[in-house]
């Protein structure tokens, strides 16, 4: 199955680098959010992009059940985090230093999709709107599960950087979380890290992939409408779409099969 991909990420006004990274294959999609200071987040977030990268592309040389696919997507996100682990001890100035993970493999229609941290997966499809395939590991999410703050008040809560699972911490931090999704026509995919998701509500995200469901240019539009609610962290979003036949992506995708 051929999926339309598209990606787009921009640096925050805030920072000197983007400390965001992402990579695309054709069988699997990584978003990271690095953090730890000047100079160390980038750093972050390339190694674990690169280390499970590597990985999946060792193991993912034929098809696999999805219990495998769970195996492979731990054993990289655990590479990546001994990585960073490593380089923070030979780099003094490193210490401390992390990243998100938002790991997505495709096997056939279906998606192994792990996380670790608050790099959200959205999806969208007309009949049912948008959802939220992942849970973030942050402390403002404990607050919410613990009914001490609700979603709205989330947004602007001084601690709402704060992440509680991360790659790079060693075992009892990098943690993650795995689902699965069968993928439908009409399904867009949206992968993305918190410069969209911290500052934009779902409905805001819905309407924007809703009006713009045939659009090439959606990541960059949903920057846009990151921007415009004030964002001002790195953003990075990765659309997957499964098109309708009839649709532009469709015709895409049909132009994509024909070569």
């Amino acid at each position: 199955m051929k999926y339309i991909v598209t990606s787009a990420s921009v640096k925050s006004r805030c920072h000197t680098l983007n400390e965001d990274c992402c990579f695309t294959a054709p069988r699997f999609i990584i978003v990271a959010d690095g953090m730890g200071g000047e100079n160390c987040g980038e750093v972050a977030s390339k190694i674990a992009v690169d280390v499970v990268a590597s990985t999946l592309n060792d193991g993912l040389a034929g098809d696999l059940p999805y219990d495998s696919a769970v195996q492979l997507s731990r054993n990289a996100i655990m590479k990546a985090d001994d990585s960073i682990i490593s380089y923070s001890t030979t780099h003094p100035g490193a210490f401390g230093m992390g990243t998100t993970i938002l790991l997505i493999i495709q096997i056939g229609q279906e998606l192994c999709i792990a996380w670790c941290g608050d790099s959200r997966c959205y999806v969208y499809n007309k009949k049912n709107g948008l959802h939220c395939l992942t849970k973030d590991h942050s402390y403002v999410q404990d607050l919410i599960d613990e009914d001490k703050i609700t979603v709205e008040e989330s947004y602007s809560h001084p601690d709402s950087n704060l992440i509680t699972r991360y790659v790079g911490g060693g075992d009892k931090v990098c943690i993650p979380d795995f689902t699965s999704y069968q993928m439908r026509q009409g399904d867009i995919l949206i992968a993305c890290s918190d410069g969209l998701s911290g500052y934009c509500r779902d409905k805001d995200i819905e309407y924007c992939v809703c009006e713009n469901a045939d659009n090439s240019h959606l990541p960059r539009l949903l920057i846009d409408l990151a921007l415009s609610y004030g964002s001002d962290d790195d953003i990075t979003i990765v659309t997957m779409a499964y098109p309708n036949e009839t649709s532009i992506f469709g015709w895409l995708k049909r132009k994509l099969s024909s070569k």
